[in-house]
């Protein structure tokens, strides 16, 4: 297993990630056209944005036999008190999950966050995906009072909910 910053190369096996693991993970949360409709190419023209050298969002990948099996990218709020980095996604190719690649993740992207300067971290998940939020949890992370919210992902409305780590 391999964690390593990503590059423009990875942007399609990013994206291909990114809308497989949607599909898998959110089948049963959002309506299945929406999700069907998604797009690797579109995805990949986004990532190849988001990968930019210039763009302070941090993207690493998980590599197992040279192949990559998952992403996390991350940034630091600006202006934050204490110093936050926000997780912006996490995904696992849904062959991947449950062999232990996502905590291997977490754990360094937590690790990026820190030697970044950040005292703390937060993130958004969708409220209902109670898988997802029971991993957050198992790592530390803590669901913030009435943070629910409305937010639009991949063009599809979602309610989320916001979790918060304190690093030190």
């Amino acid at each position: 297993m391999i964690i390593r910053q990503a590059d423009s190369e990875d942007a399609l096996a990013i994206a291909t990630i990114h809308v497989r693991s949607w599909q898998h993970a959110y089948r049963d949360l959002l309506p299945e056209d929406r999700l069907g409709s998604l797009s690797i190419a579109e995805r990949e023209q986004q990532w190849i944005r988001n990968l930019d050298p210039a763009n302070p969002t941090k993207t690493v990948v998980i590599e197992e036999n040279d192949e990559i099996v998952g992403f996390a990218s991350w940034g630091m709020v600006p202006d934050s008190q204490p110093p936050t980095a926000m997780l912006y996604s996490m995904y696992l190719d849904p062959s991947a999950m449950g062999k232990g690649y996502g905590s291997a993740l977490m754990q360094a992207v937590e690790v990026d966050m820190i030697a970044a300067g950040a005292l703390a971290g937060t993130l958004h998940v969708l409220r209902d995906n109670t898988a997802t939020r029971a991993f957050y949890e198992h790592h530390g992370w803590k669901v913030e009072p009435d943070s629910e919210q409305r937010e639009t992902f991949f063009a599809i409305d979602v309610d989320t909910v916001v979790y918060s780590k304190h690093f030190l």
